[in-house]
């Protein structure tokens, strides 16, 4: 392990031409860059270091160099290239294919090339070396095509789009046509960027493929992981991104993931390689052990760890280890991690390793170990004085581990366990610390007891269902805990969503807790009577308690989408999954703006879209139903960006909602009398909306009747639509009493309604005095030839009027007449 401390970056390949795969890293302790050979077994010979800038000195924790291999001289031989991101140049060290390089070579210096990184190929065919480059700054990929003489012309800029801060890039063909092209880690955006190469200096417009919604990609590399024949391309992940720390609920952090690629330059299913309590950060691969598949090799908290990156079978190398390698030699280490190894052999390795001086232990477990007892995991821990245990996939701890007593133990992780073993683990772990499981089981009021472990300081559930009635029992035994963290399905609103309980149990039964995060996930149901707004819950989170003497800052999050909706209360930022689009409504406890925002989520859920701050929605049918419109109502009364709003045929019922909107659709929502009383309430004092649709309801006159009053006070509206809603007479009469004073209102369409000759006789009328209706539309009603005639005495004064549509009203020749007559007078 030695040979392996203060790394960073990793770039693999062949330096010596022995066929063992040899690794390049940047040795922070001495700032240059070091070559460590492979022996062809998994382990290195003593690094050598190559002569270079002294950049940043011992244990620095910048970043240094960028680095990339290849033959960028085309002499069949394998060279070193760089960036200096210090002194912002690239350079290279050219191999002689022995093992040995020439001194630096810089090709290019630039400001924008500080913090990037970048590959080495020829793009265009043309044998000449050329460069691409990320640059953070600017969005993009830059890549400079090559001459001859070493230098380098006008680049092309590649955008990877907005705040897409790509960090790191790889070529290669991966779409099969011979041309190279480039796949770059878009950190900001959290997703993945492909350029398909035409092979000629131009690359196809940047195609999207998102990683994992919470950690955006850092280091990329690519391979044939399961071997198919095509390429794939596998990424660390990166948990402080240009200082904002985000936070996956629904994961462990320490992850490296492969996505397979199909061939044709896209990639589909994403894979997750578990490093456990390990945290990678560059990422390289190769053959490093000589069994003919890949490795990963990753850079973790300075020192390197080798895992089968084997993504079609899975493999076991426990056998190929205690062969070929005697780890008992290796005296320093204190922490091992062991990944898909079931009971057995396990229990094999624990008894030939006891002679290590360990202090943490990481075990992931081969799919189900069906709970065979590991008597040497109980032995091991009590004889090592072990600090640290980490068991995943591995649920009811008990019946494989016979429990040690006293247990030496600080930190445990395990999956699932149930109420007794949380019981009885507390009760003989006397210093116990942490606590990390996933859920807590079998939970009964009734089982509580007068007893309390005072020596627990954080308690981590990650993925539980628990009312809080049981967490209320659950940690009424740990009352000296200062952190807290859960994740929780399923919650009731009436519970857990409420911020009143906590505080009381809090300052009750929780003195000692200073950091508390939480993520509570509640599914609206259909048909769900009980109604409870988005701003009853977060007012909640908005006391003195909460906000100046914790600095507990809560959202509370409406995700609406076409399969199911969600209430979601969290204190640190979740992904939103499954979904292809949906619109997240966004409330604060610090503050009272609401923010709404659309995301997209392409067929096959791979790419998606930016978040963007809504001015236009559009959901028509898409079944939000009244939980829904309650909801959107909620959302909107806070809103200010929102200009434009249409969610017609949703069957939203009987709930209104109040927002200045410009436009607003309700189309086709089984709306009726009552509801126009929320319209009229909103129109009197509404100074934005312009355009308001409520056609194919059922209002009928007397809903007509609160609307037209409205009407008088309103003075932004210009279009109205009321198509198809039952008006008769008396509701015609209602909107004619309107017209006379209303000086604003320019549309006004009252197609295929229930209006006789009366009712058009108060609306002509209503129209001699009427100076802004330019756009009438009576079709389909019933005003007959008298009704035409009310009309052709408008048309003698109104000059105003520019569109009057009387499609299918059975006028007959002498109604005709009387607007002929008319039109011969109307200017």
């Amino acid at each position: 392990m030695e040979n392996y401390e203060f790394l960073a970056f990793l770039a693999a390949a062949d330096f010596n031409n022995d066929g063992h795969q040899d690794l390049a890293g940047v040795n922070l302790n001495t700032g240059n860059i070091g070559i460590l050979v492979g022996d062809g077994m998994g382990s290195f010979e003593t690094m050598q270091l190559l002569t270079s800038h002294n950049i940043s000195g011992i244990g620095s924790l910048a970043a240094n160099y960028w680095l990339t291999v290849g033959d960028f001289n085309v002499d069949g031989h394998i060279d070193i290239g760089f960036i200096d991101l210090t002194s912002c140049n690239i350079g290279l060290f050219l191999g002689y294919g022995n093992g040995v390089f020439t001194t630096q070579i810089t090709l290019s210096t630039r400001n924008d090339l500080c913090n990037s990184s970048f590959v080495i190929a020829d793009f265009n065919g043309d044998g000449k070396q050329d460069i691409a480059v990320t640059i953070p700054t600017k969005f993009c990929v830059d890549v400079m095509f090559g001459y001859n003489n070493g230098s380098f012309e006008a680049s092309l800029i590649l955008s990877t789009g907005i705040y897409s801060y790509p960090s790191s890039v790889v070529a290669n063909d991966f779409n099969r046509d011979r041309y190279l092209d480039i796949v770059v880690a878009n950190t900001g955006n959290h997703n993945i960027g492909v350029f398909l190469g035409n092979g000629d200096r131009s690359f196809q417009a940047q195609m999207i493929f998102t990683t994992t919604a919470s950690y955006p990609p850092v280091s990329i590399t690519a391979a044939d992981f399961n071997g198919d024949g095509q390429l794939d391309i596998t990424f660390t992940i990166l948990q402080l991104v240009y200082g904002q720390y985000t936070h996956d609920f629904f994961s462990t952090k320490n992850f490296v993931y492969v996505m397979l690629g199909y061939g044709n330059g896209s990639f589909g299913e994403l894979i997750e390689i578990s490093t456990l309590i390990l945290s990678p950060s560059y990422i390289g691969v190769g053959d490093f052990n000589g069994d003919g598949g890949f490795d990963l090799i990753l850079l973790e908290d300075w020192g390197i760890k080798i895992y089968s990156a084997d993504c079609s079978k899975q493999s076991n190398k426990i056998d190929f280890l205690l062969t070929n390698f005697d780890i008992r030699q290796c005296t320093r280490l204190n922490s091992l991690t062991l990944l898909d190894i079931d009971n057995i052999k396990l229990d094999r390795f624990l008894s030939y390793i006891t002679v290590l001086p360990l202090i943490s232990l990481s075990i992931q477990f081969y799919h189900a170990s069906h709970r065979v007892p590991t008597p040497s995991l109980s032995k091991a821990i009590i004889k090592w004085n072990l600090q640290q245990l980490h068991l995943i996939n591995e649920s009811y701890i008990t019946t494989i581990l016979s429990w040690p007593i006293p247990c030496p133990l600080y930190h445990l992780t395990i999956d699932t366990c149930t109420y007794t073993e949380f019981m009885y683990i507390l009760g003989h772990s006397p210093f116990l610390r942490t606590f990390t499981m996933k859920n807590c089981i079998g939970m009964n009021s009734a089982h509580s007891i007068d007893v309390s472990y005072p020596q627990l300081t954080s308690l981590i559930i990650n993925f539980c269902y628990l009312s809080f009635k049981n967490l209320n029992l659950l940690l009424s035994y740990t009352p000296s805990i200062t952190y807290l963290k859960l994740i929780i399905y399923g919650a009731e609103l009436d519970s857990l969503f409420d911020g009143s309980q906590w505080e009381e149990f809090i300052q009750t039964k929780l003195p000692f807790l200073n950091k508390f995060h939480f993520c509570f996930r509640h599914t609206i149901q259909k048909n769900y009577e009980k109604y409870i707004s988005i701003d009853s819950i977060i007012n909640q989170y908005r006391t003195p308690f909460w906000l100046e003497k914790k600095r507990w800052f809560v959202t509370c999050d409406c995700v609406m989408r076409s399969s199911l909706s969600e209430i979601i209360l969290y204190t640190i930022p979740v992904p939103i999954q499954d979904s292809k689009i949906f619109i997240r409504y966004n409330a604060l406890s610090m503050n009272n703006i609401c923010y709404l925002t659309e995301h997209a989520l392409e067929e096959n859920g791979i790419a998606v879209s930016e978040e963007k701050t809504l001015s236009t929605l559009y959901i028509d049918e898409n079944q939000i139903g009244i939980e829904g419109a309650q909801h959107l109502a909620n959302i909107l009364q806070k809103n200010t960006t929102l200009t434009t709003l249409s969610i017609g045929e949703n069957q939203i019922g009987d709930e209104g909602m109040r927002h200045s909107l410009h436009v607003l659709d309700l189309s086709s929502n089984q709306l009726k009398m009552s509801n126009a009383q929320y319209f009229a309430s909103m129109l009197e004092n509404n100074t934005t909306l312009i355009t308001l649709d409520l056609r194919d309801n059922k209002l009928r006159s007397k809903g007509i009747e609160f609307i037209a009053d409205a009407l008088k006070k309103n003075k932004t509206l210009r279009i109205l639509n009321l198509r198809f809603n039952h008006i008769d007479d008396d509701g015609a009469e209602y909107l004619a009493d309107t017209l006379i004073t209303n000086k604003t209102l320019a549309t006004l369409n009252l197609w295929n309604n229930d209006i006789t000759g009366i009712g058009v006789r108060s609306l002509a009328n209503a129209l001699q005095k009427n100076t802004a209706l330019t756009t009438l539309d009576l079709g389909r009603n019933r005003i007959g030839s008298d009704g035409t005639k009310y009309l052709g005495n408008m048309l003698r004064i109104n000059s105003v009027l520019t569109t009057l549509n009387l499609w299918d009203n059975q006028i007959k020749g002498k109604g005709a007449k009387y607007l002929a007559n008319a039109l011969e007078i109307n200017r």
